[in-house]
């Protein structure tokens, strides 16, 4: 198991497949067919299209204060995130706009191929962790301690947690909430 807890500025910004706005990719998997999953957080200052990712899953989770709308311009779907982890889950061939109401907000993206097992969760408990490829802890608000390591994660920082097989408990030290992304094999 490999486990890497830094600040999310060690991930460069880069424009989104779009260029209407920014990422920082975290971490990424490939194999000979194409993307696995992607773990990305973004920053969104103006509203517009959201990139396409066909034959992808999308989960997305408001990482900021703020409010982001989503509109799947197929479905006539509205889907509003305006509290910290509130997510969505939707096809990366769907048409979307969104729309930040004027405020700049981030999001902590999850991009995996339909038959990866994948999830964004926002947690705010204490919370164990069985076997998985990868875990991937934002924390939005407070300190949290993971049982593997002394380092306190904080906001700005993100943990990459990679093969681990053993369980892992990730433990708030006060009021806190954390978005979780994980991939499981």
């Amino acid at each position: 198991m490999s486990a890497t807890i830094g600040p999310l500025e060690d991930f460069p910004a880069q424009p989104w497949r779009n260029n209407r706005g920014m990422t920082r990719e975290i971490a990424v998997r490939s194999s000979s067919t194409g993307l696995l999953w992607r773990i990305s957080l973004a920053q969104i200052d103006q509203d517009g299209p959201f990139s396409s990712f066909p034959g992808l899953t999308r989960h997305l989770a408001l990482a900021s204060s703020g409010t982001i709308v989503l509109e799947n311009m197929e479905h006539r779907t509205v889907s509003v995130l305006s509290s910290f982890g509130d997510t969505v889950c939707f096809s990366g061939n769907d048409d979307i706009e969104g729309r930040c109401q004027g405020e700049k907000v981030r999001a902590f993206n999850l991009i995996a191929r339909a038959d990866v097992s994948a999830e964004l969760v926002a947690y705010h408990q204490i919370t164990h962790f069985a076997k998985s490829e990868a875990i991937f802890l934002l924390p939005v608000h407070g300190d949290w301690k993971l049982s593997i390591s002394p380092t306190i994660l904080r906001s700005g920082m993100v943990a990459q947690l990679l093969g681990h097989s053993t369980e892992i408990t990730i433990t708030p030290l006060s009021e806190a909430a954390v978005l979780i992304a994980a991939v499981i094999p």
